[in-house]
């Protein structure tokens, strides 16, 4: 596969990124995924920090998951494919219709955040609970 920017020329270019690539036959999306091989300097020799290439199928897993239940609310999706990319941030992340910005933290699972965070972990996972939630 050959490395786009789903940005268009945004900081991809820049850094080692893996791509990997799903296509869900049921709801006929095609989702990428885009993670760093590497954390960011700020993130290097911090316990518990991996790759976030290595768990970027978690996130994609979860957009593939979130497309199904929007499908079966809201109908068919107009665009055909989305683009979970992950941005160096630890807390910041933002998204427009086929592009998903998540922070680095969102490729992380519970196990690494409480290395790198303790019982902040804790606490951090409520704030993304909370953000996340439907109401």
């Amino acid at each position: 596969m050959g490395l786009r920017d789903p940005a268009g020329g945004g900081w991809l270019q820049l850094r080692r990124v893996q791509e990997k690539q799903i296509t869900d036959t049921q709801s006929k999306y095609e989702i990428e995924g885009y993670a760093t091989s590497e954390v960011p300097g700020y993130l290097r020799g911090v316990s518990g920090a991996m790759s976030p290439s290595r768990l970027s199928e978690n996130a994609m897993v979860d957009a593939e998951n979130a497309i199904r239940v929007f499908t079966q609310f809201f109908g068919e999706l107009p665009y055909g494919r989305i683009a979970i990319t992950q941005q160096p941030e630890f807390n910041f992340g933002q998204s427009w219709p086929t592009l998903v910005y998540l922070p680095i933290s969102a490729f992380f699972d519970a196990t690494q955040r409480w290395m790198m965070m303790g019982g902040n972990a804790f606490r951090f996972a409520d704030f993304i609970q909370e953000v996340t939630r439907m109401k």
